[in-house]
């Protein structure tokens, strides 16, 4: 997956927003910086914010006509752990 994810629909498609410069961009991206909280297992739950990725590998896990809900493997404090995000068909390119 390349391009921006978000924890919802809306958000991605706020990312996506033509009204946003690319610097007003990058400011809301460093103010609300994808984040998950992670369970006692390791999972990743109640995620926020957004982030740009660049060729990561993810599964999707559901689907609407415009979406896809993927998990992804995404770096936090505790390490690597997949997490759950949403990002638009249109970016999304499968191997």
């Amino acid at each position: 997956m390349t391009g921006f994810i978000a924890s919802s629909v809306q958000d991605v498609e706020a990312l996506h927003s033509s009204n946003l410069t690319n610097e007003d961009l990058e400011d809301v991206l460093a103010r609300h910086p994808y984040s998950c909280s992670i369970n006692q297992f390791g999972v990743a739950y109640g995620c926020r914010g957004g982030a740009y990725v660049h060729a990561k590998k993810a599964t999707i896990r559901n689907w609407t006509p415009t979406h896809y809900v993927v998990e992804i493997p995404l770096d936090f404090r505790v390490g690597r752990r997949d997490a759950p995000a949403v990002i638009r068909r249109s970016a999304a390119r499968c191997r």
